[in-house]
């Protein structure tokens, strides 16, 4: 019978003519059906159970930077006369470490002092009164002033005369009118500056002029403080990190110039879980390890906590001081340093708390937690007793026991013997 299906077939060209084969040929037996894929391990977080009154340590991947760090620039615009940092080199607080050519800015605190100078000179001779060379000029100025004004007096009584007779014109008359009047204006001018002179200038004007001085002083400060912004220091012992330019070149106010970084004070940020941020007031010992430093153990004290979730991973930031009074060795830790921190936490209370996030809900609808197997890197679901849940976790009264591994993040999509991968 195979034979005659296969000469039937043998000549077809049709698209169907394999599957048709196969499905005739299976009629005398059935094939094994393929095998179903095994699922891939889920990625999972798991934490080692404290006993009551035990300490948990747990670590989390860190890298070091410094705690203090200052890209430098100057405040005023101007060309670089001095600068010749080394990258590495280490400077001291208040180092000068470049400087801009300073002329204009000079040139124009010095133009301030002398206006101030001249200033100074005209109040004082306001409040004191003029000298007596002074004085006696302005007297011999009044003396010749008043015979002015006594012939210009004399002329137009004459011209007056004449015009009545018809001899003067108006315009004449007009004329001698005029020179009259300006006489006795500078008559009366002379007379006013004699008596500043002897009694000194009045309350206001000695007032606007005090004010005018202290304004320039003003101005004064002001140019001296950009002389000063043209030379820049290190605000703090440190070590010249990077260079933005070059010397002689022109310099924008606020534009970076150079880079310095304090070594000898480092930092750490660690990415907190939920749980250990709960119980951040448990938290006894913070020891950190260096992948480039393996024989070395820095302590550590904490310096801040963020109290908002980051939005890539939901961790919390913390900032750590490490302490590096204690190293062994003369290569220094440098900023990009990779190791981990050991937080060692002390369960509060003699009893037994969880992560919240570790908890799940059986089928029986009574709480439970999954436990990890490592030798088989399997989880198994095991009910637990909630007594109660705090701001540091789940607090288990029965069904967990001291150095039981469970899982910690990722225990809501699990199933039983589900195989499990940890970071």
């Amino acid at each position: 019978m195979a034979e005659t299906i296969f000469s039937r077939f043998r000549f077809s060209r049709s698209r169907f003519f394999l599957p048709a084969l196969l499905a005739v040929i299976g009629g005398c037996g059935r094939a094994p059906e393929p095998s179903q894929p095994q699922a891939p391990p889920v990625l999972v977080r798991t934490a080692a159970v404290s006993a009551p009154g035990d300490t948990l340590v747990r670590e989390f991947p860190i890298f070091a930077q410094e705690s203090k760090s200052a890209r430098l620039s100057f405040r005023v615009p101007g060309q670089l006369e001095q600068f010749d940092p080394i990258l590495g080199t280490k400077v001291a607080k208040d180092e000068v470490i470049a400087r801009l050519d300073g002329r204009d800015y000079e040139l124009a605190a010095e133009r301030l002092r002398l206006g101030i100078a001249e200033a100074e000179a005209m109040l004082k001779a306001m409040k004191t009164g003029a000298r007596t060379e002074d004085i006696e000029a302005l007297n011999s100025q009044i003396a010749g002033a008043q015979t002015a004004a006594a012939n210009a007096s004399r002329q137009l009584r004459r011209m007056e005369n004449l015009h009545s007779d018809g001899t003067v014109s108006d315009v004449q008359l007009d004329a001698a009118q005029t020179t009259n009047d300006a006489a006795a204006a500078h008559l009366e001018t002379l007379k006013t500056q004699l008596a500043k002179a002897h009694t000194g200038a009045r309350a206001e004007e000695i007032e606007a002029m005090e004010a005018k001085i202290a304004g320039l002083n003003v101005d004064l400060k002001i140019a001296e403080n950009k002389l000063g912004d043209t030379i820049l220091k290190a605000p703090f012992d440190g070590v010249i990190a990077e260079k933005f330019c070059d010397n002689h070149e022109t310099i924008a106010p606020g534009a970076a110039i150079v880079e310095i970084v304090d070594i000898d004070s480092m930092e750490a940020t660690v990415n907190l879980p939920e749980e250990v941020v709960r119980r951040r007031e448990n938290i006894e010992t913070l020891v950190c390890r260096f992948d480039s430093l393996p024989d070395q153990t820095f302590p550590a004290t904490i310096k801040e906590i963020g109290r908002t979730p980051r939005r890539e991973n939901l961790s919390y930031p913390m900032t750590i001081k490490v302490d590096m009074s204690q190293a062994k060795s003369t290569e220094p830790l440098l900023s990009g340093m990779v190791g981990t921190v050991s937080i060692t936490l002390k369960s509060p209370g003699g009893e037994i708390i969880i992560p919240s996030s570790a908890l799940v809900s059986a089928e029986t609808g009574a709480s439970a937690v999954w436990l990890f197997d490592s030798a088989g890197s399997k989880v198994t679901a095991r009910a637990v007793e909630v007594s109660a849940i705090t701001d540091a976790g789940a607090v288990i009264s029965g069904g967990l026991s001291g150095g039981e591994t469970i899982v910690t993040a990722g225990a809501r999509s699990l199933e039983e013997g589900q195989p499990v991968r940890l970071p």
